[in-house]
């Protein structure tokens, strides 16, 4: 029986050239740790006389990672971007996420950051940091 609990689940992340090796990231964001955006699947038309075409388009999939402002996993982000603004080239990350509660794993390929955030926002705590990864595909597994 599959439950709803987020609390298990985990998501680990290689950098080839910066962490070869996966890390785990830690230190989630209370109430979201990770969004992941919908993405068009099928581009469709249709001509003057009603007949529907429709075709598979190639999409994008976009995560928001959002991490306590005390985590140490946004060391990793930090050294990331550090990484790509010094060299002025790409970075990519393979990711990996388990849900223990649903059974289910996916397989995320071929991510750049996209949208980052260096610093936390100052309002009666540190707020959230947030880091935006594109990636090339998101493929689940059940366990």
């Amino acid at each position: 029986m599959a439950f709803l609990t987020s609390a298990n689940a985990t998501f680990t992340l290689v950098i080839p050239g910066l962490f070869p090796a996966a890390q785990t990231i830690q230190g989630w964001a209370t109430d979201d740790f990770m969004s992941v955006d919908k993405y068009k699947l099928s581009e469709n038309v249709i001509g003057v006389d009603g007949r529907k075409s429709s075709g598979f388009i190639p999409t994008l999939k976009l995560t928001t990672i959002s991490l306590q402002a005390d985590s140490q996993s946004n060391d990793i982000f930090s050294y990331w971007i550090q990484a790509m603004e010094k060299a002025r080239e790409i970075y990519r990350g393979e990711g990996t996420i388990i849900y223990p509660s649903i059974n289910k794993s996916a397989s995320l390929t071929y991510g750049t950051l996209e949208d980052v955030q260096k610093i936390p926002s100052i309002k009666k705590q540190l707020e959230m940091m947030q880091y935006t990864i594109n990636w090339e595909s998101i493929n689940v597994a059940i366990l």
